[in-house]
């Protein structure tokens, strides 16, 4: 993945050195924290090639009003947005007037609601143990041994057989991530936009931890910048995954982000 990183040319060669050793430094430290767990994403993606000719520079904004700009939530997923498309060579410009375009996100987790969800149930039946013969010595009524053949009876056992489809009711939670782009045309004044490219990432599980997926779904969405799916495209992504370890590392010409590393807010 790290191939294809691309900074912005304001940065200086020392700058973007020191950033490409961050990244990979924290590739390896994620990756040695989660061997196990992944993540089911669908992702579908939508854009105009022609409108992204040129696009480099962007300035970024949310799309929902009901996602505070101000709130830490907010500003540490405009980080991992600003991340993700640095990753595909686009920057965010000093100068927010000169932007090519403007990339605007949105964000959220649905209330909780019950689904039906079908499991796989072991299924095992009762097998009747072995029987098998020992000699034995014993008296008969004149007092004589004798040799008789007695019958030694094993426990049943239980054997697995297959499985049975089962449904059972969970609470599960819709979590999505949007991130849209718009040419700017200067020509017609700031507020006419071409709309360029779009990118939803959507997940629905029992996890409610919306922080916990935003690095996730802005990772999955990371390779679909400007590209076209027919259909949502199923995504199975682990937590150790270059992508994720890249967006969680943060960028900015100061650094990765340093905002709170508990809590949500």
């Amino acid at each position: 993945m790290y191939n294809r990183l691309k900074f912005p040319a304001s940065l200086t060669p020392l700058k973007q050195a020191a950033l490409g050793a961050i990244f990979a430094a924290t590739a390896l430290v994620f990756s040695g924290c989660n061997t196990s767990k992944s993540y089911e994403v669908e992702v579908e993606a939508k854009s105009i090639p022609e409108k992204m000719v040129g696009m480099e520079s962007y300035r970024i904004a949310s799309r929902n009003r009901e996602n505070d700009e101000s709130s830490l939530r907010y500003r540490e997923t405009e980080e991992q947005i600003r991340t993700a498309l640095s990753g595909i060579g686009m920057y965010e410009t000093t100068d927010p007037e000169q932007a090519d375009m403007v990339v605007e996100i949105d964000y959220g987790v649905s209330p909780p609601k019950e689904v039906l969800v079908e499991y796989q149930e072991p299924v095992y039946v009762s097998v009747p143990g072995r029987v098998r013969y020992v000699s034995q010595q014993v008296r008969d009524k004149s007092g004589r041994l004798i040799t008789v053949r007695v019958p030694i009876y094993e426990p049943p056992k239980q054997v697995f057989a297959g499985t049975q489809s089962r449904v059972k009711p969970v609470t599960v939670y819709d979590k999505y991530l949007t991130i849209t782009g718009s040419r700017i045309d200067r020509d017609l004044g700031d507020e006419r936009r071409d709309p360029a490219f779009s990118v939803n990432v959507s997940n629905q599980s029992e996890n409610d931890d919306l922080r916990e997926y935003i690095p996730v779904m802005a990772a999955a969405a990371l390779d679909y910048i400007g590209t076209n799916t027919e259909k949502e495209e199923k995504l199975r992504i682990k937590a150790d995954d270059e992508d994720v370890a890249f967006i969680k590392a943060g960028y900015s010409e100061d650094g990765p982000f340093t905002g709170p590393s508990t809590g949500s807010p």
